[in-house]
This record gives C-alpha cells, sequence and structure tokens, in this order.
C-alpha cells in the first residue's frame, strides 16, 4: 500500500512539474510576442537550469537574443541545446541565421547542411530560407558552381521569388553564362520594375553578351 502510495505520489509530482514546466515556457513565449525579450530571456533561463532537457527553452532564448541582436549569445545558446538534440530543425534554423548574421558564411554551410541532412524528406517552413541563405553562402566565398545548384533547388522551391531569381542571375553572371543570367535578370526585373539592382545586372550582362559575339 505505501508502495503504491508512493508512485502515485511521484508519478503526480512529475505532471506537475512537466505541466508547470510547459506553463512557463508558453509564458516566455508569450513575453518574447509582446517584445519583452529581455524579460523572456530571464524566464526561460531560470526554468533553463532547473530543467536543461526542455529545447524549447534554448529556442525561445535564441529568439530573443535574434531580436537584440546579440548573435554570439544565441550561437552559445543553440550549441547547448544542439547537445542535446542534435536534430531539432528549431535549433538548426536558429543557429543557421546567427551565423548568418555574423557573415560567418562557412558556419552557415555547415549548419545548413546539418540541416538538410537531418529534415530528410520532410518540408518545412523553413526549407526555401535554409536554401536561400546556403546558397547566398556559397556565393559569398565565391562557390559559385555549389551556389548554382542550391540556388536552383531554391528557386523550384518557390519560382518567381525575387530573392532567389536575382541572387541566381548574379551567379549565372559570374559562371560567365550571361544568357541565362539575362533570362533571370529579366525576371527578376518583371517581379520588381524598380529594383535598381536589376535594371542595372540587366544592362550589365547585356553588355557582357554583346562583347563576347564581338570577340
Amino acid at each position: 500500500m505505501n508502495r503504491m502510495f508512493f508512485i502515485f505520489c511521484f508519478l503526480l509530482f512529475c505532471y506537475e512539474l512537466n505541466s508547470q514546466t510547459n506553463t512557463i515556457s508558453q509564458t516566455a513565449k508569450d513575453l518574447y510576442f509582446a517584445g519583452k525579450y529581455n524579460e523572456a530571456i530571464a524566464l526561460a533561463d531560470s526554468q533553463r537550469k532547473l530543467q536543461p532537457e526542455n529545447i524549447e527553452n534554448y529556442i525561445v532564448i535564441g529568439w530573443c537574443y535574434s531580436r537584440l541582436g546579440e548573435y554570439r549569445n544565441m550561437i552559445a545558446i543553440t550549441q547547448q541545446g544542439l547537445r542535446m538534440q542534435p536534430a531539432n530543425i528549431s535549433l538548426l534554423i536558429n543557429l543557421i541565421e546567427a551565423y548568418f548574421s555574423q557573415r560567418d558564411y562557412n558556419n552557415v554551410i555547415l549548419a545548413a547542411e546539418r540541416y538538410l541532412r537531418y529534415r530528410g524528406n520532410s518540408t518545412d517552413k523553413y526549407l526555401p530560407i535554409a536554401y536561400y541563405n546556403l546558397g547566398l553562402s556559397f556565393y559569398n566565398i565565391k562557390a559559385y558552381y555549389k551556389a548554382d545548384i542550391v540556388l536552383s533547388v531554391a528557386n523550384n522551391i518557390t519560382p518567381r521569388d525575387f530573392k532567389n531569381v536575382i541572387l541566381l542571375a548574379e551567379i549565372k553572371e559570374a559562371l560567365e553564362e550571361y544568357k541565362k543570367s539575362e533570362e533571370l535578370f529579366t525576371i527578376a526585373k518583371e517581379i520588381q520594375p524598380n529594383s535598381s539592382r536589376a535594371i542595372d545586372g540587366l544592362a550589365r550582362v547585356k553588355e557582357k553578351s554583346s562583347n563576347d559575339v564581338d570577340k
């Protein structure tokens, strides 16, 4: 009888503790969405120290550091969470964002490739931006062939997305594929007719293409 009572009390304690943890995590999210980032960090961090296995706290703290522009802290808290859940998609997306904001393109590539490996064949709302950040990172380190492959995939996932089209046009230009670049700059100009980036890019590759013919 005493043993059964002890088990019942233990299970009840675990249930209440889990319920309290979820409530605190939700409250921290509410503070985040209310723009009270420092308060949300304090609340989620206090709970994280009590129950470090609750991944939601690491995610919310990362969001808050992002809004505050504290990307080194965002990287640190995200890496702590990933040590417990290496395949957590939300944490990996936070890590990609943090490295990208620091212009640490090599680590963006590593984090994005890790995200793509763990997500398998499932689809999620983060996929287009992950491909874009990966492609842009390859472009920024002048790995143009890899950037071409990744941005082509991104462009297929979200066709006529200006940021994908214009970047792919610039990648094709860097690869000296001027006709394809011209086509993409033309599409970019159709999407955003007043974009100087599209207008200037189109004029630039037309001139380069013309020079190639003259040779």
